[in-house]
């Protein structure tokens, strides 16, 4: 039996040690977090998440694991999720000692586009959503299909399926084809109005002219017959969202400018020593997108309407172009990747980032569904 004053000293030094290897004593983890989603819940997009205690504190993300049900629904590198699918799904994190939260997230379906695309050698009219899902073919037949635009519910392009380019129709599911202009001149550059109740397009061949008809093409004027002179060039109609105002390309005084036409007589809206193509209206109807080789290589810039200051939005060695504003804000555009036609998208806010649509074929000519 060991003596008391042993046990006492022994129990003593036993403490002393215990406190000497434990002064730098294990913090306990949170039992109790949140988990935080940074980023547009949308599908084909990926977003951040993370985990934050009741006191505010951040978890790290090495401390975390995570799961997601559908199991098919995202996938994840790190703490970064791509979404795979639309609808609700729950996001599921761990702690290694048993700690766990949950959360609902709607991810929602991506814009809808339509636009032409070259593949096996044929042109046609497709519609996807944004992340390049949803693929369906509009047209089919065995000629060139091309510059679409939407509007009512309908998508008018160009076609050369019966000789010279023509206006034709589609509806939106790919059905009830129709034939709108038959004349002997080359019609191009449709722009319905977003009600589609008005159509504007050039005509002619080499320096063609701006018109305005029904949204059948039927009626057609010129709707500013002063504007310009006999080698003046006008195309790439765009319509205001009012359904009223019509901005296009013009060489009236002498470089390719922008303007306006409002029901009277077409006024100078941008331009300078370079030229402004390919004009498009924000949602709200205050900006207006084009391409510009202002800086050199065609880009895409944004000029607030009221204030006439512009912005650069694209900045690459090779042409960017076509703009067109999707709904809540963002713009897809074409972007010549090897010479090669592509789709892309940003958001104004945050031009340095970019985003593909991954498609089968060579795409151009977006269109975005009405605002």
């Amino acid at each position: 039996m060991i003596p008391r004053s042993s046990r006492t000293c022994f129990a003593a030094g036993l403490l002393v040690s215990i406190l000497a290897g434990c002064s730098d004593p294990i913090r306990p983890r949170p039992t109790a977090f949140e988990i935080t989603v940074d980023g547009r819940l949308e599908r084909g997009l990926s977003v951040r998440l993370g985990a934050v205690t009741a006191a505010g504190d951040s978890i790290a993300p090495a401390d975390l694991s995570w799961s997601i049900d559908p199991s098919d629904a995202g996938t994840f590198s790190g703490d970064t999720l791509r979404l795979l699918r639309e609808g609700r799904v729950e996001i599921t994190a761990a702690l290694p000692d048993g700690g766990r939260s949950t959360r609902l997230i709607d991810v929602a379906v991506p814009p809808f586009i339509v636009f032409d695309m070259i593949i096996a050698g044929n042109r046609d009219i497709w519609r996807a959503a944004l992340d390049g899902g949803d693929l369906l073919r509009l047209t089919t037949v065995t000629a060139a299909d091309y510059d679409p635009t939407v509007g009512g519910g309908r998508v008018v392009f160009v076609s050369t399926r019966d000789g010279n380019p023509e206006l034709y129709s589609v509806a939106l599911s790919g059905q009830s084809e129709q034939r709108l202009t038959t004349t002997a001149a080359s019609e191009a550059y449709p722009a319905l109005s977003p009600n589609g109740q008005r159509l504007a397009f050039v005509r002619g061949s080499g320096l063609t002219r701006l018109y305005v008809a029904a949204g059948d093409a039927t009626g057609a004027v010129r709707p500013d017959p002063t504007h310009g002179h006999d080698g003046t060039l006008e195309n790439a109609p765009a319509w205001h969202p009012d359904n009223e105002r019509l901005a296009f390309m013009s060489t009236a005084g002498g470089n390719p400018d922008l303007y306006l036409w409002g029901g009277t007589t077409a006024t100078w809206l941008a331009g300078g020593s370079e030229g402004e193509f390919e004009p498009a209206w924000s949602p709200d109807g205050r900006r207006i997108a084009f391409a510009s080789t202002r800086d050199g290589e065609p880009e895409i810039y944004v000029q607030d309407v009221e204030s006439g200051a512009v912005t650069r939005l694209t900045d690459r060695p090779e042409s960017d172009g076509y703009p067109a504003w999707l709904p809540d804000g963002r713009i897809v555009y074409v972007a010549y990747v090897d010479g090669r036609r592509t789709l892309r998208w940003l958001d104004p806010s945050e031009p340095s980032v970019t985003y593909p649509i991954p498609l089968p074929g060579e795409p151009g000519n977006p269109a975005s569904l009405p605002f």
